[in-house]
């Protein structure tokens, strides 16, 4: 994985981030506030954003997140998947077990 930190440059220092797979190109978003310089930077690196993550709710992690799924649309023509976590296995299935620890629960 890649990851990207963009510095905002606002008044609430944020950072935004992008965190990219090298191989499928495909990358994760997060706390895009500034999606002009979040979008921007996955074009010039050649990455497509497939996700969106906010770390918590507050306007300052989460002003951009629309911007940034009407971005994705304009470049993969299909809708942006949400409150779905994919990763290496594709996207977790109800009553796979899963470890915590020393329980064993369903997921």
């Amino acid at each position: 994985m890649i990851v990207e930190r963009i510095w905002t440059g606002n008044a609430y220092r944020n950072f935004n981030y992008l965190i990219a797979c090298p191989e499928t190109g495909e990358a994760l978003a997060i706390d895009p506030l500034d999606h002009e310089k979040t979008l921007a930077t996955a074009k010039v690196k050649g990455w497509q954003i497939t996700q969106v993550l906010n770390t918590h709710e507050h306007r300052d992690h989460t002003g951009g997140n629309d911007a940034v799924i009407a971005g994705h649309r304009r470049q993969a023509d299909r809708p942006l998947p949400r409150g779905r976590a994919h990763c290496r296995g594709g996207p977790r299935r109800e009553g796979r077990r899963r470890d915590q620890g020393r329980q064993d629960r369903r997921a």
